[in-house]
């Protein structure tokens, strides 16, 4: 697991993530595919790019470390967004990063720690997640 508990990630609630039906499957980097979610902060409707990070990186919140499960990029404002345990970001409740510096060393780290979208494929076939 990478513990990257050092950056800092706010909490936030009240912003809506409108989910749409994406157009295309479009992968930013091995570990980022577009998702149904438009960001919310750039107002754009920029699709966010989705990786599924599993348990492989904890992260630093006001309540305290948070395991990034399945995280979210805006390739256009470079936030990066994270749903709070237990909740989906159509809810509404989530954390959120956007320092840009910070955004690249998480978003590196789970190029490199998360789960490609193959092996998570692979890993729900036999509930070995």
């Amino acid at each position: 697991m990478v513990n990257m508990a050092s950056i800092m990630w706010k909490h936030e609630s009240g912003k809506k993530f409108r989910q749409d039906i994406c157009p295309r499957k479009d992968y930013l980097s091995k570990m980022f595919y577009t998702s149904t979610y438009i960001c919310p902060y750039c107002g754009n409707g920029t699709w966010l790019y989705k990786a599924n990070v599993g348990d492989r990186v904890m992260v630093g919140t006001p309540e305290g470390l948070h395991t990034l499960k399945s995280t979210f990029l805006c390739n256009e404002c470079h936030s990066l967004f994270s749903a709070v345990s237990g909740k989906r970001l159509s809810e509404g409740d989530y954390y959120v990063l956007t320092n840009r510096e910070d955004v690249d060393l998480v978003v590196d780290a789970i190029n490199e720690h998360g789960i490609s979208e193959a092996e998570l494929m692979f890993m729900s076939r036999f509930n070995l997640i």
